[in-house]
């Protein structure tokens, strides 16, 4: 039995809201999904995971780490190699970043060099950190810090950006991405254990 052209138009017209409000609700979603757009392989280098992603070069960025929520990926320069930027329910900014092992002493260098001719004033960090005080707003001040993650294979930077008073947050993702750091190269280890022979 034919459907009714009212019920029809009805039918269609409810269809194609529904799609609308399902791609909304796609671009509002911070998971790896969402950000990669669906991709059925690869986006610029980047392969989705469950709850990750993970760029060919082996570094992983969970969807979630110590609290935080990738925000983003950033391009993989060859002076700076692949990272992810992450953002705090309390204005912490982080970006987690891996480099060849022997770049790490050039990035510190860098870091100190380009804070120290902004005119930034460097102050006593959380534990082996290069920290600039960048803003003062009331009582409140901004702290960015610099960490060079060493592995066998590769190396990491770690910078945040948060307010003085939740330095202790600092200590807290500091271990946490040292822990993924440490992950990364275990997995490259496994990975290239198992190569077929050439």
């Amino acid at each position: 039995m034919p459907v009714a052209a009212p019920f029809k138009t009805l039918a269609l017209t409810l269809t194609a809201f529904l799609t609308l409000c399902s791609a909304g609700s796609l671009a509002n979603d911070l998971s790896s999904e969402a950000l990669l757009y669906r991709p059925t392989d690869t986006l610029s280098g980047w392969r989705q995971q469950l709850n990750a992603l993970q760029h060919y070069s082996g570094l992983e960025c969970p969807d979630t780490i110590a609290g935080l929520h990738r925000a983003g990926v950033t391009p993989d320069i060859a002076d700076t190699g692949p990272g992810c930027r992450y953002e705090g329910d309390f204005g912490e900014e982080v970006v987690f970043r891996q480099h060849r092992a022997t770049q790490l002493i050039d990035m510190q260098r860098r870091f100190l060099s380009n804070y120290e001719e902004s005119g930034f004033i460097r102050v006593k960090g959380p534990s082996d950190s290069i920290t600039f005080k960048t803003d003062s707003m009331g009582d409140l001040k901004t702290l960015e810090s610099l960490w060079a993650l060493q592995g066998e294979e590769k190396g990491f930077t770690l910078w945040i950006s948060t307010i003085e008073n939740h330095r202790t947050e600092s200590t807290r993702i500091l271990k946490a991405f040292e822990e993924l750091s440490a992950r990364i190269e275990r997995r490259q280890d496994d990975d290239f254990m198992f190569e077929p022979n050439g």
